[in-house]
């Protein structure tokens, strides 16, 4: 009879630690892109967010603008309802805008919208007889606000209407990112 001698088989200690070196440079491999790719969402999430303000914004305005009436170009005064400058008609644009909320008489000016500046930078402020108080986040800065405004005369016969034009930047951890967004909103009651 033959005796034949069993090998023991099995990894060597420097097989198991290649392999083991492999396997966490695989691994280190895969947290770094989730790392990366997490940092990623969230600065986009906070970008959607602050983009989200601003188009909330735009909407707020178009929509009480559109409601509203008596339409007048002013100059800013920030932090005030005060008017200054007023013209009814100005193709050029200016930086704030006066009207009449619905339901109102005529002749009282209740809203008004213009470029204020903040800590972070300009805001856009809306005030009406109760005060002024920002309706943009502090992570945004407005760099232009213009409001065009034409038929606003009750001598014309044009609809009245408001176009507005916004300017600005959104600084995300020093990352700046800038937009310009335009919106028209025509008086929804005829003069």
């Amino acid at each position: 009879m033959r005796k034949t001698q069993i090998k023991n088989s099995g990894f060597t200690l420097i097989e198991l630690m290649v392999a083991t070196s492999i396997f966490m440079m695989v691994i280190l491999a895969a947290i770094g892109a989730l790392m990366i790719t997490s940092n990623a969402a969230k600065e986009s999430k906070a970008l959607r967010y602050a983009m989200d303000n601003v188009n909330f914004a735009m909407d707020t305005m178009t929509r009480n603008i559109r409601l509203g009436s008596d339409y007048f170009c002013s100059t800013p005064v920030p932090g005030s309802f005060i008017i200054t400058s007023t013209t009814l008609d100005c193709a050029s644009g200016d930086g704030a805008i006066v009207f009449t909320k619905p339901n109102s008489r005529a002749g009282s000016f209740d809203i008004s919208y213009q470029i204020a500046p903040s800590v972070s930078g300009n805001v856009i402020e809306k005030c009406d007889s109760s005060g002024c108080a920002s309706i943009t986040s502090r992570d945004v800065n407005i760099t232009d606000l213009k409001f065009i405004v034409r038929g606003s005369d009750s001598l014309d016969s044009i609809q009245p209407s408001v176009e507005i034009l916004l300017k600005g930047t959104v600084d995300l951890s020093g990352k700046i990112t800038t937009f310009e967004l335009q919106s028209l909103a025509s008086q929804r009651t005829f003069e």
